[in-house]
Parts: structure tokens; C-alpha cells; sequence
């Protein structure tokens, strides 16, 4: 029994030793500065729960409003999907897109602009095909996210299973 009374003692004395008292003038860092979040202020949005075509990551703020899958008059089955732009014009958002599908190995094929403000911006890969991409300002429509500043329709082809 005095052996581990000794024992826990010395255990005690031991762990109080490796303790040192923090200096009066120091003063410990906030709690809350550790839990601040890390991602950069600014509007923000519901975001894309499929994944887009081939490694795209959009480079700018957005907003997912929604997609589907829909097969056309020939029988191919591609992916339509809406999103809000959340920050920027058009031609902000346009210029963004354009560097992110290039980003993924995406070749820029065409683009047309539009009297009313809309610019269509077309991508191919080999192996992959076409994503057409539809960028417009808002227009007198009302958008689901209260920061958004218009809109990119964006289809492309749905794999194979």
C-alpha cells in the first residue's frame, strides 16, 4: 500500500513539475479567432450537388437552381443545368467560365453575343464532346438567390452507364 501511495505521489509531483504558470502579461489568443470560418466573405449560394462535366470547376460565385436529364429528338441523353452567377457581369462571367473549362482540358469553339445582353459560349474534348453554355443578365426576371446578378444554362452530354 505505501509503495503505490509513494507511487501516486511522485506521479503527482512529476506531472505539477511540467506545468509552467503563463507569464501576467501574456495573454491567451481568443477563442474565437480559431473558429472563424476560412472561407472568403461574400455572397453565397446553394451548391452543385452533381458533379459538372469532366474536372470543371466554376470560377466564380454561384448559386445551383437546378438540373435534369433529358434525352433529345436523336436519342442522346445530356444534362441541363442552371446556376446563378453570384458576383460580376455577363462578360465577368463568361471570361470565368471560359478559363475554367480551359483549366479542364476543354477547347473553346465558338461564342455569339446577343442584342439582349446573353452570350453563348461552346467547348469540346475529345472523347468527351460539347458543353454549350448560355450566360444572361438577370432581364427583368426574378432569380431565387436575393445577391444574384443573372444566370449560366450550361448542357452537356451524360455519360454512358
Amino acid at each position: 500500500m505505501k509503495k503505490l501511495l509513494v507511487s501516486l505521489l511522485a506521479v503527482a509531483a512529476l506531472s505539477a513539475c511540467g506545468e509552467q504558470e503563463a507569464p501576467a502579461t501574456q495573454t491567451p489568443e481568443p477563442q474565437a479567432r480559431e473558429a472563424a470560418p476560412q472561407q472568403p466573405a461574400g455572397p453565397r449560394g446553394r451548391k452543385i450537388p452533381q458533379a459538372l462535366p469532366e474536372g470543371v470547376v466554376l470560377g466564380f460565385p454561384h448559386h445551383f437552381r437546378g438540373q435534369q436529364v433529358a434525352v433529345t429528338d436523336s436519342g442522346r441523353t445530356e444534362r441541363r443545368m442552371t446556376v446563378e452567377f453570384l458576383s460580376g457581369d455577363v462578360d465577368a462571367t463568361a471570361q470565368a467560365l471560359r478559363e475554367s473549362m480551359i483549366s479542364a482540358g476543354f477547347r473553346a469553339s465558338g461564342e455569339r453575343r446577343f442584342d439582349d445582353g446573353r452570350v453563348r459560349l461552346v467547348f469540346g474534348k475529345k472523347g468527351f464532346g460539347r458543353v454549350t453554355a448560355m450566360v444572361a443578365p438577370i432581364g427583368g426576371r426574378k432569380l431565387r438567390n436575393p445577391d444574384a446578378r443573372g444566370t449560366v444554362y450550361m448542357i452537356w452530354p451524360e455519360p454512358s452507364a
